[in-house]
């Protein structure tokens, strides 16, 4: 095994050096083993799933991709590749690094069987084992102990919500099916009766459709509580209902000083739309995002049967149904967001007015039935549900 302050090879910078990361926050500790590891070689950094950090700590608040970008950035790391366990044995057969650098920390505990593996793993061609003292103080786990970071400090009103008596998760859990595909358009912080369904119908895949990119953290954070993340997957993209359309504008109206738009409501990221309003004016907050049909969503996927598919796209959910080809896809309850408004609201948009508010609800009703499905107001719920009548499927 290595130490500091050993003589270095003269072509050092031919040699691979490994390193072993779970990287939620990049601290000086993190530093300190780059720095150390940057004078042997060329680094390449394995870092941990978030199924591999699961097995013997608490889940990281960033995802795998998050976590590898912010590793990508760090001075000195050239290359980086999953480690899909806790255990080093099969990326070091299969990268066969000159060394591996690690802290000193892992001598006794969890990782003591860990560092044994790899020592005896590197010997296989005489590869060395460097060891880095362990930076007192600090640690990812640490510091979120010390909540120096809390991706939901503008959402505290809605973390303890209890949605686990909504009328939707008594509805999905009377029908009890496990193991199905769950799709939900405007996933917003990740806390909803979409979630609680999640939890107790364990389905086999969730797609999860966000535009907005910055509340990705309180996404991920919500559904490591309650599902194996390699089951779920988010698209920061806008479902429109038409192919071809590129990035397109949600907004939502912005307020004065005290967050009240011109109309006297209150409007925040949850209101984002595709289709505002006569009343919303033309001051808005704006997000652009790149957009996608349904259709292309389970394309993408690979989907042909969907159990649950969940709409909120305030006032879009008629135009996202009416697009769906039910000819290449079954989807068996479908819940949308009731939109009452009269078409007086939408003259902005010319003839097509018509098409939107109330009547786009009634025009999707019909077209339900059509397809032969019940649909019915969710009693409590701002909201309509749509059941397939399962003896003609």
């Amino acid at each position: 095994m290595g130490k500091i302050g050993e003589p270095l090879f003269d072509n050092n910078m031919e040699k691979k050096v490994y390193i072993g990361m779970c990287v939620d926050l990049i601290h000086v500790g993190h530093l300190n083993i780059i720095n150390e590891a940057k004078k042997y070689g060329r680094i390449m950094v394995g870092l941990l799933t978030d199924k591999a950090i699961k097995s013997y700590k608490q889940l990281p608040y960033l995802n795998y991709e998050q976590r590898e970008a912010l590793i990508q950035a760090v001075e000195g790391v050239e290359e980086v590749v999953p480690q899909e366990t806790l255990d080093y044995t099969s990326n070091l057969r299969k990268y066969k690094p000159d060394f591996v650098v690690h802290g000193d920390d892992w001598k006794s505990g969890v990782q003591q069987k860990t560092r044994n593996d790899v020592i005896n793993v590197l010997a296989e061609w005489g590869g060395k084992l460097i060891e880095v003292p362990y930076t007192n103080g600090i640690s990812s786990t640490q510091l979120k102990e010390k909540e120096m970071i809390d991706p939901f400090q503008n959402y505290k009103q809605f973390v303890d919500y209890d949605f686990s008596n909504a009328t939707t998760v008594k509805i999905l859990k009377d029908i009890g099916i496990k193991n199905k595909v769950v799709v939900q358009i405007g996933s917003w912080i990740g806390i909803d009766e979409f979630n609680e369904v999640v939890k107790h119908i364990t389905p086999s895949k969730v797609i999860l459709v966000e535009p907005n990119k910055a509340l990705n953290d309180m996404i991920w954070s919500k559904y490591r509580e309650v599902i194996d993340l390699d089951n779920v997957f988010l698209e920061n993209v806008a479902i429109v209902n038409e192919e071809n359309k590129g990035t397109v504008r949600l907004v939502y109206p912005k307020g004065d000083e005290n967050g009240v738009s011109e109309n006297g409501m209150q409007y925040a990221d949850p209101h984002f739309s595709l289709l505002p309003m006569d009343d919303w004016g033309d001051n808005f907050e704006v997000l652009e995002a790149v957009s996608m049909t349904f259709n292309e969503l389970c394309e993408k996927h690979k989907l042909k049967d969907i159990h649950f598919l969940q709409i909120d796209t305030e006032g879009y959910d008629a135009e996202i149904i009416k697009s769906i080809d039910f000819t290449k896809v079954n989807i068996d309850i479908i819940k949308y967001e009731k939109w009452g408004f009269d078409e007086s609201c939408y003259t902005r948009y010319g003839d097509k007015a018509k098409l939107y508010g109330a009547n786009g609800m009634k025009a999707v009703k019909t077209f339900l039935e059509l397809l032969d499905y019940t649909v019915s107001d969710i009693e409590g719920e701002n909201d309509m549900i749509a059941v397939k009548n399962k003896n003609n499927e």
